[in-house]
């Protein structure tokens, strides 16, 4: 049975000694939860709005719950926020905020752009966590490890929908390779969400294929790379690919690795159930099915219809998804992807991760150029690099200039960090 609201209340009356939540090894029932959630909300420092740093604890859960529960407006922010952006964020809230307003402010993760506000109704929440449900499901002693940011709509979907089902939380302090392993060892952990760069710390530790393991590992956040999809495959790992953004609670489009045709390196995903994709051009007007363009979603999980920063292609009832509208590179008249060279160039041995963007060129307009993290900057050889792009790439997307750093400066979502790592990059570029 699932609840038909955000309420902890209710879960408390349907599952009252059913474990919600698994912090530090201590177990807290729904009723725990929900006697929790009246003392916050009787306390004197729970206003409306309220504006909370959420912080991996049982304290934010309880303030994040007690909002849910009274309908009021809440605004969650990372623990690593500048006193600037609190400051913006609170008018951000403050302008947003009305007697009627209900739901949860989260401000977008700043990968590519400024973090904006994104204010999700408690109608989005509900209908994306029944849509997430249709594609992946609940089984009856479902525990979903929870080491994303709260803040973020991948980590407060999963409180959410694991309240909606009547489901447990293992909520981490942060995430840890070796703490996910043991997680899913010792507390029968069985679904684990997680961006591809968490995923690919975990596959080099992990000796015993702990990963099998779980029912579900929802990987989504950035573009996956296809030797993790390729790993997940070969390990028997039960894998899904997803495709979302904070405006729709997290996923818009999910597939299981065993049903995704990686030949020629194409993911094509299935949206979830009652979502409707549309493929749109500069004006807002449809494409046909097969051509790329803006990614345009429609459906309960949002307000209206909304107009994405996504470049894709959809048929077949199947998306595929190219890049980012702002990431295009056009270079001789010709519309390069950026995800699409980076994809490529992980499969070079000695690349860990990369970053492609542009400079000026005054021949072309713009320049290829990447930003390389390599286990070992010493030994890289540039020309065996060179050999390897103009085997594997056209040559209108050959990079032209690249940089070497052995780590990649990271966002607390595990994202990478595409704005301060390009601004690095562009400080130090050598012609390839």
């Amino acid at each position: 049975m699932r609840l038909s609201r955000l309420s902890i209340f209710e879960a408390a009356k349907q599952w009252p000694r059913k474990t919600f939540i698994i912090f530090n090894d201590v177990q807290y029932t729904f009723s725990d939860m929900a006697n929790l959630v009246t003392k916050k909300i009787e306390s004197k420092d729970f206003t409306n709005p309220l504006v909370l740093t959420a912080c991996p604890t049982i304290e934010t859960v309880t303030a994040i719950l007690a909002a849910l529960e009274k309908e009021i407006l809440l605004t969650l922010l990372g623990q690593s926020e500048t006193e600037d952006f609190v400051k913006n964020a609170k008018l951000e809230t403050l302008k947003n905020f009305d007697q009627k307003s209900t739901g949860v402010m989260l401000f977008t993760s700043g990968t590519t752009s400024k973090p904006k506000g994104i204010l999700l109704t408690r109608k989005t929440l509900m209908a994306s966590a029944a849509a997430s449900e249709k594609r992946v499901g609940f089984i009856e002693d479902d525990r979903w490890i929870l080491s994303l940011p709260i803040n973020h709509a991948g980590g407060l979907s999963i409180i959410t929908r694991t309240l909606i089902a009547g489901k447990t939380v293992i909520l981490t302090n942060g995430f840890k390779p070796e703490t996910i392993l043991k997680v899913i060892n010792d507390n029968r952990a069985t679904m684990f969400s997680a961006v591809p760069q968490m995923v690919k710390k975990i596959l080099e530790i992990d000796n015993q294929n702990l990963l099998s393991r779980l029912r579900v590992l929802l990987i989504g956040g950035a573009f996956t790379p296809l030797d993790i999809i390729e790993e997940c495959i070969k390990k028997n790992i039960r894998a899904f690919i997803t495709y979302g953004m904070t405006e729709t609670a997290s996923q818009v489009a999910t597939s299981s690795v065993k049903d995704i045709n990686i030949k020629n390196g194409e993911l094509w995903l299935e949206p979830l159930h009652g979502i409707e994709i549309n493929i749109i051009d500069n004006n807002n007007r449809p494409l046909p099915d097969g051509e790329p363009g803006i990614i345009s979603v429609k459906g309960q999980i949002v307000s209206n219809e909304l107009i994405t920063n996504d470049i894709g292609i959809y048929k077949n009832n199947r998306l595929k998804i190219l890049g980012r509208k702002d990431n295009v590179i056009i270079s001789g008249g010709e519309n390069i992807h950026p995800e699409y060279i980076e994809q490529t160039l992980l499969k070079y041995e000695d690349i860990e991760d990369a970053i492609v963007f542009s400079i000026k060129d005054n021949k072309w307009g713009e320049a290829v150029s990447i930003a390389l993290q390599i286990k070992d900057p010493k030994i890289f050889n540039p020309e065996n690099f060179r050999q390897f792009c103009k085997n594997n790439l056209p040559s209108y997307a050959k990079p032209k200039y690249y940089n070497l750093t052995d780590k990649f400066h990271k966002l607390p979502n595990n994202k990478n960090n595409r704005l301060e790592i390009i601004k690095q990059a562009k400080n130090n570029l050598q012609l390839l």
